[in-house]
């Protein structure tokens, strides 16, 4: 994952962990380390023994379960493809394609959508405050 991709509350995976509840986790501080780059989790010590290296996490694809969990509710209108909504934001995903398309009623933001991490991204750049839920 590119350091420039990554901001304070993103949901990333922790690639090296092997317990499958402690895989996710919110990202609470990034600084500079001797030698790279490490990123801390939501709640633990800034200093302590549980910041990571950077290239020991990736991102969390975007899938339909996230989005659903999240109160998006979907609407299925063309076989083409699946759209959900939630308060005049449209997701929606293309059969033919990896990526979400973001809309803002009728206008089409201009993101692909792959992981988790663009979704909140492009929802704060939108002036939408959602906190997202794993």
């Amino acid at each position: 994952m590119n350091i420039k991709e990554l901001s304070i509350g993103d949901w990333v995976r922790y690639i090296r962990k092997r317990k499958k509840n402690d895989d996710y986790f919110q990202v609470a501080h990034i600084f500079r380390g001797e030698k790279e780059w490490l990123v801390g989790r939501k709640n633990d010590d800034i200093f302590g023994s549980h910041s990571l290296r950077l290239k020991d996490i990736e991102p969390i694809p975007l899938t339909p379960e996230i989005l659903e969990k999240n109160g998006w509710n979907k609407i299925v209108r063309n076989i083409k493809y699946q759209t959900w909504v939630k308060g005049g934001i449209y997701i929606r995903k293309y059969s033919a394609e990896e990526w979400y398309h973001l809309f803002i009623g009728r206008f089409e933001m201009k993101f692909n959508l792959y992981h988790t991490h663009q979704l909140q991204h492009a929802l704060r750049l939108a002036g939408v405050e959602k906190e997202i839920v794993l």
